[in-house]
């Protein structure tokens, strides 16, 4: 059996102070897993241009009540 680390971060309108953690969390080698609970579009438009920034070494989920305020 193996184990495989990560960092999950979860975030709810907190987009901005988000972008100066990132940076130093990434030092540690790790996938980093950010969580949107259902933050308004302005946190959602910073997460996906940190998603963009990192490439594959940051995930992004949205709850799929996010989900549904994005389509609408």
């Amino acid at each position: 059996m193996s184990t495989k680390a990560c960092i999950v971060i979860p975030i709810f309108d907190h987009g901005e102070p988000l972008a100066t953690t990132l940076g130093p969390l990434l030092t540690h080698g790790l996938p980093i897993i950010l969580v949107d609970d259902g933050s308004g579009a302005d946190t959602r438009r910073r997460l996906d241009k940190l998603c963009l920034q990192y490439g594959p070494r940051v995930s992004l989920l949205r709850s799929k009540k996010t989900a549904a305020k994005v389509r609408r």
